[in-house]
């Protein structure tokens, strides 16, 4: 019942208990019957602008509610100020940025940078109403084509819900359920406020391996050159050392020729003299 009809009830009992009262008070005389009337009616009215004024700030508030939630460009602009109030809190401000332009040309609300890609963030606060699991799938649809395995962004991407209660109202649902599941398969993955710090960390976690992983790789390359340059080295050395081998028999072999050549001439010499 709403305060209006309440507000009316009231008025109605009042004025049957007036009524009662006249009828049972007939030789009262007129002037006093009058009087009560005008003060029970001024009590009323008192009590009705007090109630009214009580009243006019929640009804404002809900107002004002129900007009953010019912108009698309401010429930999107609400949840956007959520993600980056959230990302402010979450992460130093080089390791994110707000509405980037891709090389695609597109504009995502956020982005996580993950070393030279970046892991794009979309926020949006669908309207849970009749078909609000297809407006959910073309999200995922919307997300999935502009800002996954472009030229400068990651195999995924978030689809930011601007409440918990959303993302509990999907995955309650067994086709939303099943949906959520699928998005994560096409490399987008539904979060909301409850669920984007463990996403965030979880992706920074995830790159921080990565470039673990490519560090020991590339040690690992560069151990196997510098193993394949040793190997090289010791051939070489090997190789020298074998010429030298050979080099020194020839340097023998020649100085045994000349000594023999040595004495023959010696012999001549001899046999001339006699």
């Amino acid at each position: 019942m709403s305060l209006e009809s309440l507000l009316l009830l009231i008025v109605i009992l009042l004025l049957a208990i007036l009524i009662i009262l006249l009828l049972s008070k007939k030789r009262e005389p007129q002037s006093d019957m009058m009087r009560r009337l005008e003060e029970q009616l001024d009590l009323l009215r008192r009590e009705q602008r007090e109630l009214r004024d009580a009243y006019q700030p929640m009804r404002e508030g809900v107002e004002k509610l129900s007009h953010l939630f019912l108009n698309t460009t401010r429930r999107g602009l609400h949840a956007e100020s959520l993600l980056e109030d959230q990302l402010r809190s979450l992460l130093p401000r080089d390791a994110y940025r707000l509405k980037p332009r891709l090389e695609n040309g597109r504009i995502p609300d956020a982005a996580l940078i993950i070393g030279k890609r970046m892991v794009c963030i979309d926020a949006k606060a669908p309207r849970m109403t009749d078909g609000w699991l297809r407006m959910i799938r073309k999200h995922i649809d919307d997300v999935r084509e502009k800002y996954v395995r472009q030229p400068d962004t990651a195999n995924i991407a978030f689809l930011y819900l601007s409440t918990h209660d959303q993302y509990l109202m999907l995955i309650e649902n067994e086709k939303g359920y099943d949906l959520v599941q699928e998005a994560a398969r096409e490399g987008v993955i539904l979060t909301s406020p409850l669920l984007l710090p463990l996403h965030v960390e979880l992706v920074r976690q995830h790159a921080q391996l990565r470039e673990a992983e490519a560090f020991a790789e590339r040690m690992s390359r560069e151990k196997e050159y510098l193993l394949s340059l040793l190997e090289k080295t010791v051939k070489r050395i090997l190789q020298g050392l074998e010429r030298t081998r050979q080099l020194e028999n020839t340097l023998r072999d020649a100085r045994d020729t000349l000594d023999e050549a040595k004495r023959r001439v010696e012999g001549i010499a001899g046999y001339d003299e006699e």
